[in-house]
């Protein structure tokens, strides 16, 4: 089995982060590279990118991209929870499961989302 797979005209190395996979496919650049003064490419930001829409991005990508744990998604996303957060997007089934299947969630609505507490 190889290690990489062909998903449209990008080959995907399972072996990389997310961002490397992105920055490889040349839809960013180095210079947008997430920093502490600038916490979204400015690509990412605008909404009108019609790859910005398609993408869907796992809980490992999402922690990396916020700089926060898993338990305080999970928390943001528990109605019960001191921490919770109502405005925080939903996230996606990613298989027929209900319970226990992977999620993810879409990259437009963790943008907004962020845009929208700044």
């Amino acid at each position: 089995m190889e290690s990489t797979r062909e998903i449209g005209a990008m080959n995907l190395d399972p072996t990389e982060t997310f961002q490397q996979q992105v920055f490889r496919s040349g839809r960013l650049n180095k210079e947008d590279k997430n920093t502490a003064q600038n916490p979204l490419p400015e690509r990412i930001k605008s909404h009108k990118d019609p790859n910005l829409t398609a993408q869907i991005i796992r809980l490992n990508e999402l922690t990396k991209m916020l700089s926060i744990s898993r338990s305080c998604i999970y928390d943001w996303m528990n109605p019960r929870s001191p921490r919770h957060d109502p405005s925080f997007p939903k996230q996606i089934h990613l298989t027929g499961r209900t319970s226990g299947g992977a999620v993810g969630w879409r990259l437009e609505s963790i943008v907004a989302w962020i845009e929208s507490r700044s």
